[in-house]
């Protein structure tokens, strides 16, 4: 299986306490739905109405998450893959069908839908969640690049971005790893066309998602390596923070609380690569409970959730 990657910093950090959940979205023709699977199939058969879905997990829990289509797609495209490769995590009712838009009016009468997107709203805020996204549209020209550009809006506006052709595609899938909502709970999803779309019409598509909610972070990162420790969690007093930088950064270590507002700027400042290590002391104005550590290397940022007692 072929996977593109969102270039996103990341960090993987041992906590105990952190619960994970996954859900399935289905977005596509409501005569096509996944079922027998606790997927959430998002439907519509108009361009103007906004679609509500009150969202389950895998074991048909409910999660108390809202996916609000508020930026609605062009329509249905039903010429997606009836084979998709088994190492991916959809069947092929997920496949077979997408919501699609364009980014090119062809005509003054025609409907146009440059950008499509939602809100999920009641994530938590001290976890990340990570994205697997599938689309397929078959049948065209292997000259075609349908390719769709997919980007995540979370905590203080930070953009995660990733890219998938859907031309006659049935194995590779976009993910955008370790995205923190805002400290209200949300995250807003759009998706438009690519850089490299070379169809007129500059279609785009969004068929599939499988979406993980987990306090420990998926590691793939270019700035720092597998090596983060963050001990004690909890903390009473003092905690020490170690790593490998991978390469010179412009480092800021920061803690939040779950409102959103910095409590105690750490560290702020360029960093050669290498092992990184820094204690930090308590201040006795810092009340117990949950906060979010925040790791910037050069605007590639990643949180955790850190336990004060």
């Amino acid at each position: 299986m072929k996977t593109i990657t969102q270039l996103f910093f990341l960090f993987a950090c041992t906590m105990a306490g952190f619960s994970q959940s996954v859900a399935y979205f289905d977005f596509g023709n409501k005569t096509t739905p996944t079922t027998g699977l606790n997927y959430n199939n998002v439907v519509n058969d108009s361009t103007e109405q906004v679609i509500i879905v009150k969202v389950i997990d895998s074991t048909g829990a409910s999660t108390g998450i809202t996916l609000t289509v508020d930026d609605v797609f062009h329509g249905k495209n039903t010429a997606g893959t009836l084979t998709p490769n088994a190492d991916i995590p959809f069947p092929t009712n997920a496949t077979r069908d997408s919501f699609y838009g364009e980014g090119v009016q062809i005509n003054a009468d025609s409907i146009f839908q440059p950008i499509g997107g939602f809100i999920l709203e009641g994530l938590n805020p001290i976890l990340t969640y990570s994205f697997e996204i599938f689309a397929s549209r078959i049948g065209v020209p292997a000259t075609d690049n349908r390719e769709s550009l997919y980007t995540i809006v979370g905590l203080d506006g930070q953009e995660s971005t990733a890219v998938l052709d859907a031309a006659n595609n049935t194995s590779e899938i976009a993910e955008i790893l370790n995205v923190q909502p805002t400290a209200e709970g949300t995250l807003t999803f759009t998706a438009e066309p690519g850089a490299n779309n070379n169809t007129p019409e500059k279609f785009y598509y969004l068929g599939a998602i499988r979406l993980e909610a987990s306090g420990k972070l998926n590691v793939n990162s270019p700035a720092l390596s597998n090596s983060l420790a963050v001990y004690p969690n909890p903390v009473a007093n003092r905690m020490q923070i170690t790593f490998d930088l991978k390469e010179q950064s412009n480092l800021k270590i920061d803690i939040y609380d779950l409102s959103g507002r910095l409590v105690e700027n750490i560290v702020n400042g360029e960093q050669p690569a290498g092992k990184f290590s820094k204690a930090w002391n308590r201040s006795s104005n810092i009340a117990s409970g949950v906060y979010i550590l925040q790791i910037d290397a050069d605007g590639k940022r990643s949180t955790s959730k850190l336990l004060l007692k």
